[in-house]
């Protein structure tokens, strides 16, 4: 698809946007064939920029070891850097992971204010 060309062409130029849209047609088989590792890829090319979309996207592949093995630590750190951006899907993320035991040390109050942060944004 001429999409995917276009965003090919910024983002091997080094455009986080484009990179990141590459990763989100990989991740969905959008426009090309579904691969995760691919998606992976330019999500953490995007993310490693700054761009946090991309570093949300690289929690959740952590987390659900998708194109990646499963790695609760990683999953939190790259929410955490988008959820410190400001972005609410994260900041719910990082949320919920502080009140499951499973993700990172069990800690309610740490939970509650940033789900309170993603909640005053409406998420």
């Amino acid at each position: 698809p001429q999409a995917f060309e276009w965003f090919k062409k910024a983002a091997d130029q080094g455009h986080a946007d484009a990179q990141s849209a590459l990763g989100i047609m990989y991740y969905l088989g959008k426009g090309v064939e579904r691969d995760y590792k691919k998606a992976f890829e330019w999500f953490k090319k995007a993310a490693d920029q700054g761009h946090a979309d991309a570093q949300s996207a690289l929690g959740t592949m952590y987390c659900f070891g998708k194109g990646v093995d499963k790695d609760y630590k990683q999953a939190v750190e790259w929410y955490k850097k988008a959820a410190d951006q400001g972005h609410s899907n994260a900041q719910f993320e990082v949320g919920r992971m502080y009140y499951r035991k499973d993700f990172v040390d069990k800690d309610h109050k740490q939970g509650f204010e940033w789900i309170k942060k993603a909640a005053d944004q409406g998420q």
